[in-house]
């Protein structure tokens, strides 16, 4: 316990005071971005983005995407997503199925959809489920086999097998 004395100052108290006021504010980007303090969160995810933390990545992505605490680029978004995919990250893979599903700073393009969302799926993203069922009743039997291997091409590095059928 610090306490002050007459006789004695603590030299510990003012940074202790310090540290216990600062770390009482909000400090996780997730919770910034969930109440809405988007600047806050993006203050915080660029920093560990730059450093290459693929979950902040992912996040600086969809702040991009959003247009939340920053201007709306979906280059930059694709760029970010792009980055944590690389490293594994089954939601960056997702994000990007659905900038090519949507063509969201990118061209249309199905198959390369089909292949983020497998890629996502085979990395235990289930949300890409039901985009794989939608694309593949609008892809050729061919288109959907160059879409399924683009999706296994992107995971294999990371040692993870699951088929659509679990």
């Amino acid at each position: 316990m610090i306490t002050i004395t007459k006789n004695k100052k603590s030299w510990l108290f003012l940074p202790v005071c310090f540290l216990l006021f600062s770390c009482s504010k909000n400090s996780d980007p997730l919770i910034s971005f969930q109440n809405g303090e988007y600047e806050k969160a993006y203050r915080i995810w660029i920093v560990q983005a730059e450093e290459g933390d693929p979950d902040a990545q992912n996040y600086i992505g969809l702040l991009y995407y959003l247009g939340a605490g920053v201007n709306r680029d979906y280059g930059l978004a694709r760029a970010w997503y792009e980055k944590s995919a690389a490293q594994g990250n089954a939601d960056a893979m997702f994000n990007l199925g659905l900038l090519y599903d949507r063509g969201k700073g990118v061209e249309y393009d199905y198959i390369n959809a089909y292949g983020w969302f497998y890629a996502a799926y085979l990395m235990g993203n289930p949300k890409g489920k039901p985009y794989i069922d939608d694309l593949a009743s609008k892809l050729t039997a061919n288109k959907k086999s160059a879409g399924m291997r683009l999706g296994e091409q992107r995971t294999l590095s990371f040692r993870v097998s699951r088929s659509l059928d679990q």
